[in-house]
């Protein structure tokens, strides 16, 4: 009996035409200096020349899922397509996560119901918030709980960032929308939610 299975052109192509999400990973590059970060210094064989992603490569993959479904046929707005931004701290690249919305909107919405979101550590959240609730970006905020729980989370002078990120995440009535629309997304109770998070 075998395991394994061999992947068919048929296999991609169907993947592809049922392709849900699509995460870019525009920065290696943080603002922080977590103590247990993946990509700090307790961890061996990850390559410490951080990047940026260019927009070139954003475009090509976005190029190519829209030649995909233009050739294919496969024009339905009504199926939602996430475009998610991941890195390092993606806000440290915000240029590029600016174009890449503004390319991806203009080229797919005729294929899918383009959606946003984004996982981050909120330190930049002030800086671009009204962009992102412009454009209904769905955040994920990584926050390790109270200020304790958050210690290990720190700047790049050792200091903790709870403070800095609290701020960022309570201090705007719009955000409230962007967190209890991404909460909704994911099945969890809205009036639950804002009891309990915000």
């Amino acid at each position: 009996m075998s395991y394994f299975y061999r992947i068919s052109k048929f296999d991609v192509k169907r993947s592809i035409e049922n392709l849900k999400q699509l995460t870019f990973e525009v920065t290696g590059l943080c603002n922080l200096n977590c103590v247990y970060c993946c990509y700090g210094d307790y961890y061996d064989g990850f390559d410490s020349n951080r990047f940026n992603m260019s927009f070139d490569k954003a475009k090509n993959i976005i190029d190519y899922l829209f030649y995909f479904w233009k050739n294919e046929r496969i024009c339905n707005p009504d199926i939602d397509f996430y475009i998610s931004f991941y890195g390092g701290e993606p806000l440290v690249n915000f240029d590029l996560i600016k174009e890449i919305i503004e390319y991806s909107t203009s080229k797919l919405e005729k294929y899918r119901n383009v959606k946003y979101s984004m996982t981050t550590n909120a330190v930049l959240l002030d800086k671009y918030i009204d962009y992102l609730v412009d454009k209904d970006v769905l955040l994920l905020v990584s926050l390790d709980g109270n200020s304790d729980g958050n210690g290990f989370r720190v700047n790049f002078e050792g200091k903790s960032c709870y403070d800095k990120i609290y701020n960022n995440i309570t201090v705007d009535d719009s955000l409230e929308n962007i967190f209890a629309g991404a909460a909704k997304e994911f099945g969890i109770n809205e009036d639950e939610f804002k009891e309990n998070h915000l």
